[in-house]
């Protein structure tokens, strides 16, 4: 009887202690700093042959789809077997959030009839480490596959 209560009076303030050091930011996996002020990113999710595409259903339903599949999806070169360079995989833009922010390669679509000329933007290491984000802003559909017509293969290279 004496042992129990000797490791109940142990066990308790070491739970106690245990409990008030767990940090309920830390399950967010975001930006933390060092005691420099560096900045550290949670680590990438997906693989490097992975692209996630982020855009609307309508997108997705029509040319623009099978604009970027004939870049994306083409035959990997020097490999025994026919292999595509990448396995595409589609996300609403209402659905990416969260987990999806912090995949390595990431290809936003927005389609936006307000807007005049096409706008493109690339960044790296945003929500994560290692990754790529490349943004494209086209007022029709029609403008992004002759954008892509003519950028692609710089596009392409970018996730390379």
């Amino acid at each position: 009887m004496m042992n129990l209560k000797r490791i109940a009076l142990l066990l308790v303030p070491a739970l106690m202690l245990m409990m008030q050091s767990c940090d309920n930011t830390a399950s967010k996996a975001e930006v933390k700093n060092d005691k420099q002020g560096k900045k550290y990113l949670p680590k990438s999710t997906g693989k490097t042959s992975e692209l996630l595409v982020v855009s609307s259903a309508g997108f997705w339903e029509g040319r623009g789809r099978d604009t970027l599949l004939s870049l994306f999806k083409r035959e990997f070169v020097m490999v025994p077997q026919p292999e595509p360079c990448y396995e595409v995989v589609h996300v609403e833009t209402s659905e990416f959030k969260g987990l999806l922010e912090k995949h390595r390669n990431i290809f936003m679509i927005t389609i936006d009839p307000s807007l005049a000329n096409i706008k493109y933007g690339t960044g790296i290491d945003l929500h994560a480490t290692p990754q790529r984000v490349v943004r494209i802003q086209a007022p029709s559909v029609q403008s992004f596959v002759d954008f892509m017509d003519d950028k692609g293969q710089e596009i392409f290279d970018l996730f390379e």
